[in-house]
């Protein structure tokens, strides 16, 4: 079974998580905005292995400190969807410019993800569910009973659609696709405190639109 660690962050808010696989060692940071030095702290104090580095989106808020710990962690493969992988060498795309960091650009991933795509750690897999509308290649990623979800919905709301390349009606479509899901998953958002999806599907208003 994967154990996440919620990993403090250095900025804007957006949350960052560790998940490993406790009988391989083996570790995947999801939306890297975590300092090297405190990634360095966990990763030695639990003796795991970085192998990936993983966004949910493209946006420069939850990849702040993407190259350097790419740096410090060569071996660990990068990985973004297709449709988000622009991101890493548009700096409008991934709204780094809009943080006033125009110069921001992150070397191609080493890995495309695309929905029905698995992760492995260890034994264990992470399963791919594409969810566009907050960007073009927004991900969520679906282990055991918990979903890790980006901007794509968060707790009482959901993620913009009005910021470069977003679109209300796919966001739409894919909050349709999580309201069928039958599993009351752990949702752990892009920014703010977890939730449940079946918590969202009485609560969140933008759900209870979905008949």
């Amino acid at each position: 079974m994967l154990s996440i660690i919620n990993m403090p962050v250095t900025s804007y808010a957006a949350n960052c998580f560790l998940v490993y696989d406790p009988v391989s060692g083996e570790a995947a940071l999801f939306d890297p905005s975590v300092s090297k030095d405190d990634l360095d702290v966990v990763l030695s104090d639990r003796k795991l292995t970085l192998k990936y580095l993983i966004l949910t989106h493209g946006h420069y808020d939850h990849m702040i400190t993407v190259n350097e710990i790419r740096e410090s962690y060569p071996d660990a493969l990068t990985a973004i969807s297709e449709g988000d992988a622009v991101c890493f060498s548009d700096p409008v795309r991934s709204c780094a410019a809009f943080f006033s960091v125009p110069d921001f650009r992150v070397a191609p991933p080493e890995m495309q993800l695309r929905d029905g795509d698995a992760i492995t750690l260890g034994e264990e897999e992470i399963k791919v569910l594409a969810t566009p509308g907050h960007t073009p290649g927004c991900l969520c990623f679906v282990f055991g009973g918990n979903m890790i979800t980006g901007d794509t919905i968060f707790c009482g709301t959901v993620g913009r659609s009005d910021l470069p390349a977003g679109d209300p009606e796919v966001l739409f479509l894919s909050l349709t696709k999580l309201k069928s899901m039958e599993t009351d998953y752990t949702l752990y958002p892009g920014h703010g405190e977890n939730t449940t999806l079946f918590y969202e599907k009485v609560h969140n208003p933008y759900l209870k639109l979905i008949k």
